[in-house]
Parts: structure tokens; C-alpha cells; sequence
């Protein structure tokens, strides 16, 4: 499984679910995106970073993956937490039956929405600009302007997994209860009392549990 991390995140935040599905046999690939974060371990700067550019890191970590006769690379699941998520679900479009499987964290499926909202003209997207919190580049909204979320990543027809806090005070679980319905076969499994980014505690535990069991439900088949 590849799993990416949210926006200014780390593989590092991931370590939790990485080690438990480790322990359980199944082998889980955590990463910094390009340019995802202010302290990410891997190249680039945040000025240059969008939704479209880490669909395209994760691709290419998709592909170099499947270089590796070590792993069963025909049983290769992807996910991710918040704008992972998006990420994660965009890049299962277009890659189709080469994703057996497919693991969204309260996935941030609204960033075009805020991005056309923030700039209902789009020539007047600046160079820079700060979104919650942190400077990024104007490619960061110019990249999602034209993009229908959901009438993209449900171009994927496999199963979907979706994990979604009801107290998510970032991402309303309004859109993964949309997403859910949008989807040919995917199950929400909704989390009482739950925020945004989840990496320790009870729900953390049924995160895995649930994932551990989709893996291996999908990989038997």
C-alpha cells in the first residue's frame, strides 16, 4: 500500500498506520511529496507545489514500485489522508485496474470548490498567496481551477474505503457522504467524535483495523 500524507505533512505523521499494516504483513510505502511541506525530506518548495503535482510524484512512485519484482505489484492498493486523499483519488482515475483498491482519510475533495470561491476571477489569482496558514505558489490554485472533483476521481470503478471524523473542523463529512454516493462501490465508515488528521487513539485503531481487513478481503479475491 502507498499512502500519502496532507497538506504540510509528512510521511512521518503516517508512521503509525505504516508500522501496524508492516506488522500485519503488508507491506506500506510512506513519503514526503515535492515541495509538500515546509520541512518535507523530499525536493522542491511549496511555491511550486499542487494537487496536480503530487498526483504526478505519486505516479511516478507507482511506477518505480512496480519496477520491484519483490512486491506483488498486481495487488497494489492507494490512499491518503485529507489533500492525500484527493491526490490519492485523482491518481486512481487514471490509473484504473492497476489499483486494487483504493483508502481515503477525510479526504479534502472540496479544495477546487474553495479554490474558485477564494477567486471567482481568475486572473486575479497572485503569484503567492497564503492558504491555512502557509505561503504557496498561485499554481496551487490555478492547477484545480477547472477541476470537477468529483466527476473525476469516481472515474475509478474499483472499491473504495472512505474514513471520515464527525467532528472534522477542516473537512466537513458532508463531502465524503457525498463522495460515497458518487462511487459505484465504496463504504464509509464514519467516525463519532473524530477531527482532523488522525494519527493515535480509538480511531486511529479502527482506521487500521478496517484497512488491514479491506486489503485483505480485495487480495483474496
Amino acid at each position: 500500500m502507498i499512502l500519502g500524507h496532507g497538506y504540510t505533512g509528512s510521511y512521518y505523521l503516517l508512521k503509525g498506520y505504516a508500522e501496524y499494516l508492516a506488522g500485519h504483513g503488508i507491506i506500506c510505502c510512506i513519503f514526503d511529496f515535492c515541495g509538500g511541506s515546509n520541512y518535507s525530506r523530499s525536493d522542491g518548495s511549496m511555491l511550486d507545489m499542487s494537487v496536480i503535482t503530487q498526483v504526478a510524484d505519486m505516479k511516478l512512485l507507482i511506477s518505480e514500485i512496480k519496477k520491484r519484482t519483490v512486491f506483488d505489484t498486481g495487488r497494489l492498493f492507494i490512499g491518503g489522508e485529507s489533500q492525500g486523499g484527493l491526490v490519492a483519488a485523482l491518481a486512481a482515475a487514471e490509473l484504473q485496474d492497476e489499483i486494487a483498491g483504493l483508502i481515503l482519510l477525510y479526504p479534502a475533495l472540496y479544495i477546487p470548490e474553495i479554490m474558485r470561491r477564494q477567486f471567482p476571477d481568475r486572473s486575479a489569482i497572485p503569484a503567492r498567496m497564503v492558504q491555512v496558514g502557509t505561503m504557496v505558489g498561485g499554481r496551487y490554485a490555478e492547477d484545480v481551477y477547472e477541476l470537477d472533483a468529483y466527476g473525476q476521481i469516481t472515474k475509478y470503478t474499483g472499491n473504495v474505503l472512505i474514513f471520515h471524523g464527525t467532528q472534522d473542523g477542516m473537512v466537513p463529512l458532508r463531502y465524503s457522504q457525498r463522495v460515497r454516493q458518487e462511487y459505484q462501490n465504496a463504504r464509509l465508515v464514519v467516525l463519532e467524535g473524530a477531527g482532523h488528521g488522525i494519527y493515535s487513539g480509538k480511531a486511529m485503531e479502527t482506521i487500521c483495523k478496517e484497512i488491514k481487513g479491506f486489503i485483505e478481503q480485495e487480495r483474496d479475491e
